[in-house]
């Protein structure tokens, strides 16, 4: 494990606001401040590859999250805001006729509209 990758994995374990590799990185350079933009998301694109965080891509922008368990997304489709429905979810597949499909992973994001871009002035 280097210490960029450490250093990575710290900052998303974090924060629950599902960061993008910018976000990421400016708050990296504050404690190692020769890493580079092109580290961050190489790591992050390794880290994804292990298994060891998510990437959530919405809105044309990828997104990461450090809890690799099964849980859902709300997404605000106007501020581009990701928050988890709740870190205690446990989506139970046993429940779905799955037609013989052998389940590797499983993803549920919702998207909608939250309620601070609602609560603006002309939001519906």
């Amino acid at each position: 494990m280097t210490p960029q990758r450490k250093l990575i994995i710290d900052i998303l374990k974090s924060t629950k606001s599902h960061p993008d590799a910018l976000w990421i990185y400016q708050n990296a350079i504050k404690k190692m401040p020769r890493m580079g933009l092109g580290t961050v998301y190489r790591t992050l694109d390794q880290l994804e590859r292990d298994g060891e965080i998510k990437r959530i891509d919405f809105k044309g922008i990828a997104h990461y999250d450090a809890n690799v368990n099964v849980h859902p997304h709300l997404l605000c489709s106007k501020c581009g805001k990701i928050v988890d429905i709740s870190d205690s979810y446990d989506l139970d597949i046993k429940n779905f006729d799955l037609k013989g499909f052998k389940v590797e992973s499983i993803n549920l994001d919702i998207i909608g509209i939250c309620p601070e871009c609602q609560s603006r002035k002309g939001e519906s």
